[in-house]
């Protein structure tokens, strides 16, 4: 059991920065997707402000910011903190597609 949970706290050392990442990667995608693309319906406007948002969210859940861990109680455990993620990544490869299908018909 220790050697499971000493495991466990060595494995935050690449997790964390790794959450850095796709948390900066995200507000990055919702920046250029802001920035950048082909706007004809609704979803093309609100989704960047999401991908902002949920980047946001990912780094404030990481430096332990009380107003939004209060707020989202799920992103306080480690699992919540990881179905969030998974939610996010594939909201992101769904845009990606949406992206890649708008480029084959113009």
């Amino acid at each position: 059991m220790i050697q499971t949970v000493q495991r466990l706290r060595n494995g935050k050392i690449y997790v964390k920065p790794l959450n850095y990442i796709c948390g900066l990667a995200c507000i990055g995608c919702g920046v250029l997707a802001l920035l950048g693309g082909y706007r004809y319906n609704l979803y093309t406007y609100v989704v960047p402000f999401y991908f902002a948002i949920f980047g946001i969210m990912m780094l404030a859940s990481d430096f332990n910011i009380r107003l939004i861990i209060e707020k989202c109680n799920f992103l306080d455990v480690y699992i919540g903190r990881g179905l969030f993620n998974i939610f996010v990544a594939s909201q992101v490869i769904d845009q990606a597609k949406f992206a890649k299908d708008d480029a084959n018909t113009m």
